[in-house]
């Protein structure tokens, strides 16, 4: 125990010295650009606005130390082990890292601590990754295709005796098609063993609804069915109401990924309160 308190304590040096200003300004590293998403091998990049020659060739970039994620309070999670880092000269004479895995990424929230040396100096940079699912999009377009397809057929066999109440025959059609497309989101579900709230809501997310939106809203809708009321605790054998896109879009996407990415963070911290009493429960 106290060989790892020394270590995290090293580490917390380390960043320190990283982080200086001197080196900040030699060399710095932009936000994250995400290519990929959710359930894809990882593409993402950083880029890096300043750099000079000699800190190009002698610039090595890794995913650091799992005690420096501690550290810094982050994550070391089996999707961050998975990561490589690469330097990427472009044409221009800039430069940029690139991040990519091997295996997809399955978890919506993603740590990653980035530990850059070169010459002269050394810098370690953290970034969260929120990746949302790849399937929005495709699920969301033929949703508005039942709306337009199904009044025809329906209105054909009432319109046949007389057509002169045909356009108020096919009026009330798009109405009744229109709780059939919502229903399955309303539906109350049994919450599975291994289940979790983010593959929940991905499966039942209206069009136009981030998954930070539809999670927050589930949270919302169904306090009783996660504990602590952290979304990523949601109790098996719970049964959860899904909420509306009208629910759902209450909280902007902004500030639902703001709230989700502080309960990633409270889980964490929760997680690693378990792993530190494991060995005195031993």
């Amino acid at each position: 125990m106290h060989r790892w308190k020394l270590s995290a304590l090293a580490a917390a040096a380390f960043v320190s010295v990283a982080l200086a200003p001197t080196d900040a300004a030699a060399l710095a590293l932009g936000p994250i650009r995400i290519q990929s998403a959710l359930g894809e091998n990882l593409r993402a990049e950083i880029a890096i606005p300043q750099i000079t020659a000699a800190e190009m060739n002698s610039l090595s970039v890794q995913i650091a130390a799992p005690e420096v994620f501690r550290a810094q309070g982050m994550d070391y999670s089996s999707a961050a082990r998975s990561v490589q880092v690469s330097l990427q000269r472009n044409p221009d004479g800039t430069a940029s890292l690139r991040l990519s895995s091997n295996t997809p990424i399955n978890e919506p929230f993603v740590d990653l601590v980035i530990d850059s040396q070169w010459s002269t100096g050394n810098l370690v940079r953290t970034y969260t990754l929120l990746l949302d699912p790849p399937a929005s999009q495709r699920r969301a377009a033929p949703a508005p295709m039942p709306a337009q397809v199904t009044p025809p057929v329906a209105a054909a066999p009432a319109v046949t005796p007389s057509p002169a109440p045909r356009p108020r025959a096919t009026a009330p059609t798009p109405a009744a098609a229109a709780p059939a497309a919502t229903e399955p989101r309303n539906d109350s579900l049994r919450v599975q063993a291994g289940d979790t709230a983010g593959r929940l809501a991905n499966a039942n997310r209206p069009n136009g609804v981030s998954l930070d939106q539809m999670l927050v809203a589930m949270l919302r809708s169904n306090p009783k069915a996660f504990i602590n009321g952290n979304v990523n605790r949601i109790r098996a054998g719970a049964v959860v109401q899904m909420p509306s896109r009208e629910q759902a879009l209450e909280t902007s996407a902004s500030e639902a990924r703001q709230i989700v990415a502080a309960q990633s963070r409270d889980f964490n911290t929760y997680r690693r309160s378990l792993a530190s009493k494991a060995p005195q429960a031993t």
